[in-house]
């Protein structure tokens, strides 16, 4: 007596099941992982910008309300701050960025000495602020800003 109508799976047709699944898999893992791994440089290139726009409007504040104010930083990389003192008196310091910081004369970016003194009421002041992530060098954020007022 023989069975006639075998049901069940062959041995080559779960290998190819078991294969296709895996390929499947593999695919969906690698798109998650890389979804985020965007998400995380997003973020990071995020908070550059979110420091640089609040550098920007309050050295913007700074050179409006005051009659005449002093920048001081340094650019090195251990120990990189940007302070601005006039009326008010605020340090821009993050241990995970480093600041670079510009004057812009025509499309030339300079570098500026250490310390200077801005009278607002006479000149305009163009500086390029950049900032880089400690932990990953290819992470900047660059603008340019034009601090006036009304003369």
């Amino acid at each position: 007596m023989s069975i006639q109508n075998e049901r069940g799976l062959t041995l080559i047709e779960l290998l190819v099941s078991i294969a296709l699944g895996s390929i499947v898999l593999v695919l969906i893992y690698q798109f998650f992982f890389q979804g985020i791994h965007f998400s995380k440089v997003v973020n990071d290139k995020t908070l550059l910008q979110q420091e640089a726009n609040y550098m920007v409007s309050s050295m913007t504040k700074i050179h409006q309300t005051s009659d005449s104010y002093s920048i001081t930083f340094d650019q090195n990389p251990n120990a990189s701050y940007i302070m601005v003192n006039g009326k008010q008196k605020i340090t821009f310091q993050n241990k995970k960025f480093r600041y670079e910081l510009m004057n812009r004369n025509g499309t030339n970016n300079t570098y500026i000495p250490n310390s200077f003194t801005v009278n607002p009421l006479k000149e305009d002041v163009i500086l390029t602020i950049k900032i880089t992530s400690k932990d990953k060098e290819n992470q900047t954020y660059q603008t340019t800003v034009t601090l006036s007022r009304l003369k």
